[in-house]
């Protein structure tokens, strides 16, 4: 049977030929596993033992999409790439016109009686597509059909509607505006995911300076799924004015006109206020920084809690009674690292007054060994496909006392995952780490692993 399909290829092979002019002949010999034999205008005879030698069609595409078939052949003298589809398809032969080859909208049939090899490529565009319908692509060559091929292929290309990623809209839907400095300004605010993912989100409140007064952190799913939340801005009584305030996700902002209006009533202010600030900088970056804050209470008797911030970051706290009219010196500290010698400023900060001091933190240049938990080094797995696990193994050393740190495993500057760990002095560990990617994460070419005192990274290789 394979070999009277083969001459039925072959006499058509020769009505093509001898169309454009040439001479030839072509026949079918020996069994089922026999190749194909061409006889020339000298009485010379080829013997062929085709194959494909590449099918590149893309895995997935969106419905809509375009793509290309590439095949690459050896020894052929007829090529056929044929699709079985889901959906209707419309198919563009790139190297026509040519009188060599016959296609259809679902099979394109190319014929060389040179038996040489070649490469042919075809666009398919699919029409009305929708996601979860697939393209199955067959290609064989030296035969009518697959089953009598002397070598084939075949691939399926899925169509997928794309996924959004997570987008955290924010609205301000009401305030209590107008208040009198030293009083609470209420901000109620609504966060809507508007994308298909689920995600977690820090939204912020910033004051009429832009200064952020109120974080909330959020998890909402995908689909519109919406919160409410109530952000709270701690006036002081300095913070009289006029102007916009701003909550802030990730993707989104909206600002909204308040007043907070000075306090005429005559009486003292209220509450914790800080008097003065005063620090044992310069310092090393490295060191300790201390802060002796002195701080008055005008209020009722109560505790309050402190706060030293750096660059925005809440570094110490400390809580404080104090009786009314009583003043006090809170000490609080900070256990810089080598990365901080770009912070010039401190604030210390009440729930009803805040105040700042410059400080000076200089680079470390002594060439002494860095302090705490250092990244040497970092091996993963890849390359891999998006969707596989990447797994990574950080090489640490704690050059500071024996201790607890978190290590964080970022991609794209969000954590992926994470690991505590306990090393003791001069220890060295190497820790496992993992992140599961998905079809989303081809774009991503670098991985970062950080510890609370220093940061790496490592080239990454993510294929679609």
């Amino acid at each position: 049977m394979k070999n009277t399909r083969l001459r039925a290829v072959a006499a058509l092979v020769i009505l093509v030929v001898a169309s454009a002019g040439a001479i030839g002949a072509v026949a079918a010999e020996g069994g089922s596993q026999s190749p194909l034999s061409i006889a020339t205008a000298d009485d010379d005879t080829v013997e062929t033992d085709g194959s494909i030698e590449a099918l590149d069609v893309p895995a997935e595409i969106e419905p809509d999409e375009s793509f290309s078939i590439t095949v690459e052949t050896t020894e052929s003298i007829s090529t056929v790439v044929e699709l079985e589809s889901d959906v209707d398809v419309e198919l563009t032969d790139e190297q026509a016109p040519r009188e060599e080859a016959a296609i259809t909208d679902t099979r394109l049939e190319v014929f060389d009686t040179s038996a040489g090899d070649g490469t042919e490529t075809i666009t398919v565009e699919p029409i009305d597509g929708t996601d979860g319908d697939t393209i199955d692509v067959g290609a064989w060559v030296n035969a009518e059909n697959t089953d009598d091929a002397e070598d084939s292929a075949s691939s399926t290309v899925s169509l997928e509607a794309p996924t959004e990623s997570a987008e955290f809209d924010v609205e301000i839907t009401d305030t209590n505006s107008p208040v009198e400095a030293g009083e609470e300004l209420t901000v109620e605010t609504t966060v809507t995911n508007d994308g298909d993912e689920t995600d977690t989100q820090t939204v912020e409140l910033t004051d009429l300076d832009g200064t952020t007064v109120a974080t909330e952190e959020v998890t909402l799913e995908g689909d519109e799924q919406t919160t409410d939340l109530t952000l709270v801005w701690e006036t002081d009584v300095d913070a009289a004015g006029s102007g916009d305030i701003t909550v802030e996700s990730e993707d989104d902002t909206d600002t909204v006109g308040v007043t907070v209006e000075d306090d005429e009533s005559g009486e003292e202010p209220t509450d914790f206020q800080i008097e003065t600030i005063e620090t044992n900088a310069p310092i090393d970056a490295g060191e300790e920084l201390t802060v002796e804050a002195e701080v008055t209470n005008y209020g009722d008797d109560q505790w309050q809690e402190l706060e030293l911030q750096a660059d925005g970051e809440i570094v110490d706290q400390e809580w404080v009674w104090l009786w009314e009219d009583d003043t006090e010196t809170a000490s609080l500290s900070w256990d810089t690292d080598s990365t901080d010698g770009d912070i010039d400023e401190i604030t210390v900060r009440s729930a009803s007054d805040t105040d700042s001091e410059p400080v000076t933190i200089e680079d470390d240049e002594s060439g002494e060994e860095p302090t705490d938990f250092q990244i040497e080094t970092i091996e993963t797995n890849a390359p891999i496909d998006a969707g596989e696990e990447l797994t990574v193994e950080a090489e640490v050393t704690n050059y500071g006392d024996g201790q607890w740190q978190q290590l964080e495993l970022q991609a794209d500057g969000e954590i992926v995952g994470g690991e505590w760990v306990w090393l003791w002095e001069d220890d060295t560990e190497t820790v496992s780490l993992s992140w599961d990617t998905d079809s989303t994460d081809g774009d991503i070419d670098e991985i970062t692993v950080q510890s609370a005192s220093d940061t790496d990274s490592e080239p990454v290789s993510i294929e679609n």
